[in-house]
């Protein structure tokens, strides 16, 4: 682990200063360790519940893609000018968090543009990140929860949280963590609310009904139901409206794992969305890149005032 990484950490359980001891990393106020794998730091409490569900059903979606692939649909090309849409503009400098980075593809297209990036997820797919991680001096990777982030309050000129937040058990407390470590913008994009959609209802239906009982099933039953079944599956969802011109065999197992695997899956209005950037002291409030029956974009910065505190 680069040891440049250690100055944006803290514990997860009482906020002290970490240092390396014996390759891992240990906090000088409680002593918890900390695993480094494969020069990843693990910033993990032990999971369990619908916390473990969403370990587990990441790290099988990000498996299953590879670099390359179109993501959500978009090129690699597009999904690099959406981001600079999303976050405001593009930058020539700063530091940024990517909470919910997958297998670090967003990294590689944006490099260049940042002092330094903080990418994390809670999957396994940050390790296959590290291992091809060419940018070793600049490009951090970390396994994290977003509803409880290992970072020190107010560090990263730049947070972005890319459809992460509904997934997690607590979404408000997700979005709140991401607030504390920000001191400049933040980005989330999450699902809209299915009545503020313009699915019909029968179609909602069947959705929240395929969601609620695949993403209930114990792990194992969902790899046989997904990944074996998928072709049936992606035919359904084709009927119904929700499958890309060109999509292949793999992009459709990775938005099937997205769409039904998930333990979690919280849906928003807009207005519920903005309250919360303006409860956490957030300025220029702007919703963008909504995707039509599925989700939304909203962006804001951090008041200057709040900075200082």
């Amino acid at each position: 682990m680069n040891k440049k990484l250690i100055e944006y950490l803290y514990c997860i359980e009482c906020k002290g200063d970490l240092e390396m001891n014996n390759q891992n990393l240990v906090c000088k106020e409680c002593d918890k360790e900390y695993e480094i794998k494969g020069g990843v730091p693990i910033m993990l409490s032990k999971l369990k519940g619908g916390l473990k569900k969403s370990y587990q059903t990441f790290s099988e979606e990000w498996r299953i893609h590879k670099k390359g692939e179109k993501l959500w649909g978009r090129s690699k090309q597009e999904r690099k000018e959406l981001f600079w849409e999303q976050i405001g503009g593009k930058v020539n400098k700063g530091i940024l968090l990517d909470a919910g980075c997958g297998i670090g593809e967003t990294e590689d297209l944006i490099v260049d543009n940042f002092d330094i990036i903080i990418a994390m997820d809670l999957s396994d797919s940050v390790f296959n990140a590290q291992k091809n991680n060419k940018y070793k001096d600049k490009v951090f990777f970390v396994q994290g929860d977003v509803g409880k982030l290992p970072f020190r309050d107010n560090i990263f000129d730049y947070v972005y949280s890319e459809g992460v937040i509904h997934h997690s058990p607590n979404p408000r407390v997700s979005f709140n963590e991401l607030s504390r470590v920000n001191r400049g913008k933040l980005y989330i994009w999450v699902y809209l609310k299915m009545s503020h959609t313009g699915r019909n209802k029968f179609t909602s239906i069947i959705y929240q009904s395929l969601r609620s009982v695949i993403g209930r099933m114990p792990f194992p039953m969902q790899k046989f139901i997904i990944n074996w079944m998928g072709q049936p599956i992606g035919n359904i969802i084709y009927y119904l409206g929700g499958r890309r011109e060109g999509e292949t065999n793999q992009e459709r197992l990775v938005l099937l794992w997205d769409a039904f695997g998930v333990r979690y899956a919280h849906h928003f209005t807009m207005k519920e969305i903005k309250n919360w950037f303006k409860d956490n002291n957030l300025e220029n409030i702007i919703i963008s890149d909504k995707t039509e029956d599925i989700g939304f974009g909203t962006y804001g910065v951090k008041n200057s005032r709040e900075k200082k505190k």
